[in-house]
């Protein structure tokens, strides 16, 4: 799920999303990912600025994106 500046009225309703919601989201989409790739061979990984390409063997991209914490 993406959410962009102009899904939203204000920065009042910027401030109403649920961020456990938002993680519980991204850690679901995540599991995906993971569950998709299982059985198959990673052939090319590239660490982007803001995401992890994987590429596997059979041409298949899966995308991790996210803010790493400091």
């Amino acid at each position: 799920m993406r959410l962009h500046r102009e899904d939203f009225g204000d920065d009042e309703d910027l401030r109403r999303v649920d961020a456990d919601a938002l993680a519980d989201e991204a850690l679901a989409e995540t599991q995906s990912i993971l569950n998709a790739l299982q059985g198959k061979t990673v052939g090319i990984v590239v660490a982007e600025k803001r995401r992890i390409v994987i590429e596997t063997t059979d041409g298949n991209r899966f995308y991790f994106s996210g803010m790493a914490s400091a």
